[in-house]
């Protein structure tokens, strides 16, 4: 019984495993753009893959980019590469995903934006991601 009193103040992390639908919060970036691949795919989504804090995101983009970072506090923060770029990037494999992520009972959002490390010539790129909540009792 002494172990529950311990743990009471321990908080779950966030469910975020799952296909999550990404809409875009400004206008798509023009195709050449370094986070053009990602915004002009006609139903952007990413995959979540979650173990405790440690989170796995692929896009449907045709640059095939993929991250890994950590949710913590309610925001995420992963980076990863991507195969294939606009040559007139920066640095066409580095990518960066920030969000926070909000929770209401019928749905799950991302809210952050898309950057490329290492681009001067690239504005991140806000977007939001959607999810239907779990249902109840998973």
């Amino acid at each position: 019984m002494g172990a529950l009193p311990t743990g009471g103040h321990l908080i779950a992390r966030p469910a975020l495993s799952g296909e999550w639908t990404i809409e875009r919060a400004l206008p798509q970036p023009q195709p050449d753009d370094c986070t053009g691949p990602l915004a002009n795919v006609a139903r952007p989504s990413m995959n979540i893959y979650q173990t405790g804090a440690d989170l796995s995101i692929a896009f449907n983009d045709p640059a095939m980019a993929t991250l890994t970072g950590k949710v913590e506090n309610g925001r995420i923060l992963c980076i990863g590469r991507r195969i294939a770029a606009p040559k007139t990037c920066g640095n066409p494999a580095a990518i960066r995903l920030e969000a926070s992520f909000a929770a209401a009972p019928d749905q799950r959002s991302l809210l952050g934006q898309i950057s490329v490390d290492g681009c001067n010539s690239c504005a991140p790129v806000p977007f939001i991601a959607t999810r239907p909540a779990l249902p109840a009792g998973r």
